[in-house]
């Protein structure tokens, strides 16, 4: 490596603690992964291995969502396309050194999908099967329709801030607004997050 110093290239060294999480470098460092990671199940798709899915008739097949460091893989609940995802994940993993971490993985079926093909595809790939995507900041990822009980934890949550130290300093008024506009932000925010969604 070299570097410019005042204009001028100094002297080349080798760098010999590498990479750490934190660092400077790491953000784009790990983009630059996740970017060789699309274009390998691209590639795949291309071919015509990786069947993506379609959330309605006539939409666009979807195949991976990333945000930050979270991965969503969307494919067919077969065992050819279970087989497509693990050699995927092992290509990547060949040509960067980046394993998915098993214990932190999970797959999600939609409700067509029967036990013993779940089982099947869960050994498979290695992961285990959740049948529930949890929260994503403070939002729950995947529910039928949203009623006032899909929101309660986050209303208790402001509650409780706000019988705190932020009850002192605002008014009755003060704190119906903040509330308001807190669920007005979330009615119109959608964020999905999760390993593996097989249909």
């Amino acid at each position: 490596m070299q570097l410019l110093w005042n204009g001028e290239r100094a002297g080349s060294f080798t760098p010999s603690r590498g990479v750490r999480q934190g660092g400077p470098l790491s953000p784009y460092l790990f983009v630059t992964c996740m970017e060789r990671l699309a274009h390998l199940i691209q590639e795949h798709i291309a071919r015509g291995n990786w069947r993506p899915i379609n959330l309605c008739k006539g939409g666009p097949p979807i195949y991976h969502l990333f945000f930050a460091d979270d991965i969503v893989l969307f494919v067919e609940a077969d065992v050819n396309q279970a087989a497509e995802v693990r050699h995927c994940l092992d290509n990547f993993f060949m040509a960067l050194s980046l394993k998915v971490n098993a214990a932190k993985t999970r797959v999600f079926f939609s409700k067509n999908v029967n036990h013993i093909r779940r089982m099947e595809l869960c050994s498979m790939l290695g992961f285990q099967v959740t049948p529930d995507l949890g929260k994503y900041l403070g939002v729950p990822l995947y529910h039928k329709r949203v009623m006032k009980g899909s929101y309660k934890g986050i209303f208790d949550k402001v509650r409780n801030k706000l019988s705190g130290w932020k009850a002192s300093v605002l008014s009755l008024a003060g704190r119906s607004t903040l509330v308001s506009s807190f669920f007005c932000h979330l009615g119109h925010s959608r964020i999905y997050h999760a390993n593996c969604f097989f249909t």
